[in-house]
């Protein structure tokens, strides 16, 4: 695959976490990812294909409403892209059966996706979760790094 086509996987990857992630633009989903679009990381009760990830950004973005996914890193090699990111946002409402906290949240996270068509068709998802669930849970807790 040309470096050209790198580059543009690695553009419809930024537009979602700018357009779709952070502003909640739907119908700019609807344009960067596939149909047939496959969740290989959903969470509990995510419907499957593209009616689940509406139903994760809708969630997402109805928690913590001033969320904000800052890119740090994008590399493309072919069709595979990945992404690694910081997610920060204030938890205003309900997300993941854990009540509203107004704590404010600073997340990291790394998402490998798979192109088709210059579309989105797969996403993979590792969220650096044992901060993430402890401020939701009231406890200070700092991430954990395991060395092998």
């Amino acid at each position: 695959m040309s470096e050209f086509h790198e580059q543009n996987n690695k553009s419809i990857v930024k537009r979602f976490y700018e357009e779709v992630l952070n502003r909640g633009d739907l119908d700019t989903m609807i344009s960067l990812v596939k149909d047939d679009f496959i969740e290989n990381s959903p969470v509990a009760g995510q419907a499957p294909g593209l009616e689940g990830l509406v139903q994760r950004i809708n969630a997402l973005r109805s928690a913590f409403p001033d969320l904000r996914f800052t890119l740090e890193e994008i590399l493309a090699d072919g069709e595979k892209v990945v992404a690694r990111w910081n997610f920060s946002g204030t938890h205003t409402g309900k997300f993941m059966d854990f009540e509203p906290t107004e704590a404010r949240l600073n997340v990291a996270g790394i998402d490998f996706f798979r192109m088709s068509e210059g579309r989105i068709k797969e996403r993979w998802q590792f969220v650096d979760s044992v901060p993430l669930l402890g401020k939701l849970a009231g406890l200070k807790v700092e991430s954990v790094r395991f060395v092998l």
